[in-house]
Parts: C-alpha cells; structure tokens; sequence
C-alpha cells in the first residue's frame, strides 16, 4: 500500500541528515542531533514499510519462497543499481581518498557499517553505514516474516526491540558510535510492532493513536530541551526516545486525516523530495567533497561562497535535488518500472 505523506515524511528525514552533514555542528539549524533523528526515521519508516509488505504476502497461493524471491527481485532493482552505480564512479575517481579504494571490498558487500566500526575511519562515505545496517536487516526479517508462525511473531518483535535497546551496553561502541545492526534493532523492530498491529489488530491501532502522538511529542521535547541545555541523555533512553519520535512520524503518516502537519507531508514538493530521497541521501555527502576537490580547484573564486552558509546550501540544496531528479528519470524509474513484472499477488 502507497501512503503519499510517508514520503513527505522521507523528506523531512534526508533533509534533516542534509542538514547534519552540510552544516556546521554549532549552526542553529542543527541545535537537534539531526542525523541521528532522520536515520532512526528512515530505519522506523523500512521495519514498517517491508514488515507491511511481508505480513500482508503471508500465506499467498504463489507460496512464501515465491514471495520471497520477489521480495529480494525488487528491493535489488530499488537499491543496488545507483548504489553501485555510484561506488563505481567513486572507485575510477583519481582523488577519491585511497583507504576507501583499497577497501571497497567492505562497500561492495554492503558491510561498511562493520569496517567503520572496526577501523575507526569515519569521514568519507561514513554515511553508507545506514545502507549496510539496512540490506544486512532485509537478510534475515523477510524469512521471519514469512515463515515463523504468526503466534511467535509478536514474541519475536518484543525481543528485537528489547535486544536492539541493550546492544548498546552488549556490544558497546568509541565515541557513542552505534552503526552495527543490533544497534539498530529497535528502529526496525518498532516500525515492524506497528505493520503488525495494523494487519492483524486494527482496533488497537485505533485506540493507541493519543499514546503514540503523547510519546513522539514528549520525547521530541525532551530531546530539543537536551539539546539546547546541552545536556547528554543515557544512551539507551536517547535511542528510545528518538525511535518514538520515529514511530509517532509513521503513525501520523498512516492514519492523518487533515491539518497544517499533514498539508506539510502531503506537499507536492515534499513529495517528490520523499521520492528521490534514496538518491538524495546516497549523494549528498559527496557535494562538499566534490566541491574541494573539483569546483574549488578550477574556480578558486567560488569559494567565496562557503562565507555563507545558508546561500551555500541552498545553491547546494537546487544542485543535489537536480542532480537526483536526473537520476531518477535516466536511471532509478526506468529500473523500477521492470518491478512490474513481479508484482505481488493480492491475498485474500
């Protein structure tokens, strides 16, 4: 099922890691811990939106390893194409940084979120950490999803959210890095508590939309107040925390009939930013790279620019969102169309 403010949704998750990655750490845009927010969305938005597909494929006549084989088809057709595409390019580069030529191995295989975290060389590429923690995910919860009994399902997502929660005292991480999939588990186990309840408990859904706004605010709040206090949360609480804001997102998404929030989701250009948002999120922390190493070299002038931030990124801002809309035309939408030749079945 296609849910229009879900990508706007999207939307405000890329722009808030734009926002985390462009500006300087102190800027006033980025009082809240921006990058950590719009990657626990997206991670809230994919445990919801594969977990919906999944449940709602349970039991198709085609049979579940059918589903399954389209289930990979597609997210193959969705994901690796750019993302390939782009390592590609990176690799032929002349002044791509060496460490990450010598060890593209870790990329191709989508395990960069284990070689920053061994190596400690975060930086160039960091950002792909999210994309390993996600394809390492679609490894083993559509086989979950689709063969475990329903009875055990909700046991088994208790379990992830809880073990996603104390991974970061099982397997702690330097500098509060938390990039291995178990220290995500919670996001996507979250998102996935929500598909659930929605297929096979739509009274509850109902009942509990005042405690999911109650908990996203309130954990917004206290973040923002954090934030501005500069005062650091437990690290299990903060994780928490921000995975509700992540799932009262979600939950507005699916179910909002109306208002000024939902008139900002469902924006025609929050839309389309939602759409290209992949793209967006894949490319974006090349642009300041980019620019040091080709723009500044050739035009010396333009450095100016950087004197102003908020003109610098919103020029940067046009630029990216020119760039991904190319790609989405010439590379993404007409890969995504050869999706239509395995679609899912509807189930009864």
């Amino acid at each position: 099922m296609y849910y229009t403010r879900l990508d706007g949704i999207r939307a405000i998750a890329v722009i808030l890691v734009i926002f985390s990655h462009w500006l300087p750490a102190n800027h006033f845009l980025n009082t809240l811990p921006n990058g950590v927010l719009g990657v626990h969305i997206f991670f809230v938005l994919s445990g919801f939106l594969i977990s919906e597909i999944l449940l709602n494929q349970r039991n198709n006549p085609l049979g579940n390893l059918k589903v399954l084989k389209q289930f990979y088809i597609r997210r193959t057709l969705r994901i690796f194409p750019i993302y390939y595409l782009t390592l590609l390019a990176l690799f032929v580069f002349p002044r791509t940084p060496a460490f990450f030529k010598d060890d593209i191995i870790w990329f191709a295989t989508y395990t960069g979120n284990i070689y920053f975290y061994l190596s400690g060389k975060f930086g160039f590429a960091a950002h792909l950490w999210t994309l390993a923690c996600e394809e390492q995910f679609y490894l083993i919860w559509p086989f979950l999803l689709l063969f475990v009994s329903r009875n055990f399902l909700p046991y088994i997502l208790i379990a992830v959210i809880v073990f996603g929660n104390l991974s970061v005292s099982i397997w702690p991480a330097e500098e509060g890095r938390y990039i291995l999939t178990m220290h995500c588990l919670e996001t996507f186990g979250l998102g996935a508590m929500l598909a659930y309840i929605k297929k096979y408990n739509s009274t509850l859904l109902d009942l509990i939309k005042s405690p999911v706004y109650i908990a996203g605010i309130t954990s917004f709040a206290v973040i923002f107040i954090s934030s501005v206090m500069q005062y650091s949360l437990n690290t299990h609480l903060f994780r928490f925390m921000i995975s509700l804001i992540g799932i009262g997102l979600v939950y507005y998404g699916i179910k909002s009939n109306g208002g000024l929030i939902d008139k900002l989701f469902s924006n025609s250009l929050m839309i389309y930013i939602g759409k290209v948002s992949y793209g967006m999120y894949l490319y974006h922390a090349f642009f300041p790279w980019l620019h040091q190493k080709i723009t500044f070299r050739f035009f010396p002038s333009l450095r100016v620019i950087q004197e102003y931030q908020l003109i610098s990124f919103v020029l940067n801002f046009i630029l990216l969102l020119l760039v991904c809309h190319l790609s989405w035309k010439l590379i993404e939408n007409p890969i995504n169309g050869l999706k239509r030749k395995f679609e899912y079945q509807p189930v009864e």
